[in-house]
């Protein structure tokens, strides 16, 4: 079963290392839906196999999965006039 998680990698990762694991996943055959080279995370469909495989990379400090339902965006006014 396919799943969405987030992956993220440890602090002392490098922008390569996020690079590494991106392209490790293009390999799996899936697509990485968001990443963040400054945060170290990524967001991408996983399923169990694959999973298991990203968890064994040292770089990877915490991998899980996530809900992703649509946004909603608050409406701020100001006071000024």
């Amino acid at each position: 079963m396919i799943e969405i998680n987030l992956i993220k990698l440890k602090d002392t990762a490098t922008p390569e290392d996020v690079l590494r694991v991106a392209r490790m996943l293009e390999d799996f055959g899936t697509e990485v839906i968001m990443v963040s080279h400054l945060k170290k995370w990524l967001i991408a469909p996983l399923d169990q196999q694959m999973a298991v495989e990203v968890r064994k990379l040292r770089t990877v400090e915490l991998l899980g999965g996530i809900t992703l339902s649509e946004p909603h965006i608050p409406v701020i006014q100001s006071s000024e006039k």
